[in-house]
């Protein structure tokens, strides 16, 4: 969010919650340093002073971010992207004019905040991508079948493609912790021909044919021991794999 007659300088998601700590009258948890401020000062007085400050944001595909790549550093003027170019918020709000060359110092200096924060924030963390969790109660809270919430699994999650696009590849690293019978039910693009449908955990392989126009497909009863491992699911017609779109894995 910008400037406005409410909130003079720039604020972002990371200022809620120390918002509402002071709201709350709440101390901050110990050994949490926060990176937000709180808005309460704004949200009492309109005339209350906001120093400007730079906000960083970061979006990337794959296991470890990348230095400058899909990034962003936002002071109350002023908008880097990618390291590289520059824009004056103020003058342009669409962001028309890259005025790099023309401001050198200014890229400079925000280059090197956007290096201490990628610095700071991947000192405090591993990049290792997480395991989704299959079979836990939280997925089946109840022994009642209406009640279970089975885990589904998107394309948003595949490890190992080189796109979400329809016939790319991908696999999920999940963690299975219970052993049992699970039922598999892959969604995938209107098949154009006869074809089968594959499912692969460590060990455990199953695959029946599908026909043409065919968009699920369904495993019933595979038994599933509980284990790290990758997740394959994938279509295979004319002799093309093609990976799927969805796949719901509910423990029985």
């Amino acid at each position: 969010m910008t400037g406005n007659a409410l909130f003079p300088g720039v604020v972002a998601h990371i200022d809620l919650f120390p918002t509402l700590l002071e709201a709350c009258r709440v101390e901050a948890p110990r050994g949490v340093r926060l990176d937000g401020r709180s808005l309460m000062p704004l949200l009492v007085s309109e005339n209350t002073p906001w120093a400007d400050r730079t906000l960083y944001f970061q979006w990337h595909r794959g296991d470890a971010p990348e230095l400058y790549r899909n990034c962003a550093a936002r002071s109350q003027r002023y908008k880097l992207m990618n390291g590289k170019e520059l824009y004056d918020m103020a003058a342009d709000p669409p962001e028309k004019n890259d005025i790099a060359t023309e401001h050198p110092d200014i890229v400079a200096e925000m280059r090197r905040g956007c290096e201490e924060w990628f610095r700071d924030v991947s000192s405090t963390r591993g990049y290792d991508p997480p395991r989704i969790h299959l079979g836990t109660p939280h997925e089946n809270p109840s022994v009642q079948r209406c009640n279970r919430a089975p885990a589904v699994l998107t394309r948003q999650d595949w490890r190992g493609a080189e796109s979400w696009h329809d016939g790319s590849l991908g696999y999920w690293e999940v963690k299975v912790a219970r052993s049992g019978a699970y039922d598999i039910v892959l969604t995938f693009p209107q098949t154009k021909a006869r074809g089968v449908a594959q499912f692969r955990f460590n060990n455990v392989a199953v695959q029946q044919p599908i026909g043409q126009g065919i968009t699920t497909c369904r495993f019933h009863h595979v038994p599933i021991r509980a284990a790290d491992g990758q997740l394959h699911a994938y279509v295979e017609t004319e002799g093309k794999p093609a990976g799927v779109t969805l796949v719901t894995v509910e423990r029985l």
